[in-house]
């Protein structure tokens, strides 16, 4: 998963504009390609370093990533909600309930059709109960 420039300079989206530039500093002053010329993760880190601070010191900047990671969480919380509404065994009244239904009725017909069972003999869940 993709790391927040928040993420990369470890500091919170309320950080005030000393503290974001008092972070970038720290991580550039350990990881500057002139002091890791060999550790290619550490010259990568720095880019990223860079890259976020140059997007979260300008608060016009700031304010159209921060508005941009809203809708990023907004249309990831839409997906969940859509594809755990559309999951096969949510359908039903109570899902705990159909789920049971659904696993035991597979398992089931499942036995009757290795057994040779007619299926006039198939009694269904909701006979059961």
């Amino acid at each position: 998963m993709k790391q927040t420039y928040y993420e990369i300079l470890n500091i919170n989206a309320e950080a005030t504009a000393e503290e974001i530039k008092r972070a970038y500093r720290k991580i550039a002053h350990a990881h500057h390609p002139d002091k890791n010329l060999t550790n290619p993760e550490s010259v990568q880190l720095f880019i990223d370093a860079s890259q976020a601070y140059e997007i979260l010191c300008c608060e016009a900047s700031r304010k159209k990533y921060d508005e941009h990671l809203q809708e990023q969480q907004t249309i990831k919380i839409n997906r969940r909600s859509r594809a755990y509404k559309n999951h096969r065994w949510e359908t039903g009244n109570s899902s705990a309930i159909h789920f049971a239904k659904e696993v035991f009725t597979r398992f089931y017909i499942n036995d009757i059709l290795f057994t040779g069972i007619n299926n006039e003999d198939i009694r269904h869940y909701d006979d059961l109960l």
